[in-house]
């Protein structure tokens, strides 16, 4: 069995503060590729389900400014559930697979306060391909008026990105910023926060680097659903 590492400092995003502030204008790549990769959603949280599909459609639209087009499929967290066929399909290094995880959850990992999410790194060659977003956390950070929607939606962008990215892949400007201001928080509401133009191309290239692999290589037929792992297994 491959062995998991999370990487809490590399591939998770914390808030700085969970408030908000004046706007902030980022860099944002409109221009690219036409790649497309598939996002498996596990609602272990029980999130409402239009709340997932508007977040769904943020980081969509997040993705797409950055030349990636997004498929989203919403899958089971339990046998007695219905689910699309998608989600019984092997998988391949253009699939990625997300849990949106209560408190009761990420509680597991005992990470510092303000963490969002964490992407999952795969020790050795293999391709990173999932991570959970702490829902009640993001939920808890988002004032009166403002749309959840969006907070949710940017997280989900900033963790895919550390999975097409890699390792130490936060950056000073962007999405990828390790921490979020109220600026930038403000800018997310205002759907004003994307990857850079040089996070966007390494994304571009990643995706390209991916679909190399997935029509080179045989799919695997493992199953997976994620339950986040005990918290020793956590650094």
């Amino acid at each position: 069995m491959i062995r998991q590492i999370v990487a809490d400092l590399a591939l998770s995003l914390a808030l700085a503060v969970c408030c908000y502030g004046g706007p902030q204008t980022e860099n944002t790549a409109r221009t690219g590729t036409d790649e497309e990769i598939t996002i498996r959603i596990h609602n272990y949280a029980g999130a409402n389900l239009s709340v997932v599909r508007h977040a769904e459609r943020v980081a969509g639209s997040i993705l797409r400014e950055a030349g990636v087009n997004t498929v989203w499929v919403e899958c089971p967290v339990n046998q007695d559930s219905s689910y699309d066929p998608i989600c019984g399909k092997p998988f391949s290094s253009l699939d990625f697979v997300f849990n949106l995880v209560p408190r009761s959850m990420s509680d597991r990992w005992h990470l510092r306060e303000g963490v969002l999410g964490l992407a999952i790194e795969v020790d050795g060659k293999g391709l990173g391909f999932r991570a959970s977003i702490f829902y009640d956390v993001v939920r808890g950070c988002v004032q009166p008026g403002q749309d959840l929607d969006q907070l949710l939606g940017a997280a989900i962008a900033h963790e895919l990105g550390h999975l097409l990215l890699g390792t130490n892949s936060h950056s000073t400007t962007g999405l990828m910023s390790a921490s979020w201001s109220t600026k930038k928080l403000t800018a997310v509401q205002q759907r004003g926060l994307a990857f850079s133009s040089a996070d966007a191309e390494h994304i571009q290239k990643a995706v390209l680097a991916r679909r190399l692999t997935a029509f080179s290589a045989p799919e695997s037929s493992q199953a997976i659903t994620f339950v986040p792992a005990a918290p020793q297994s956590a650094r």
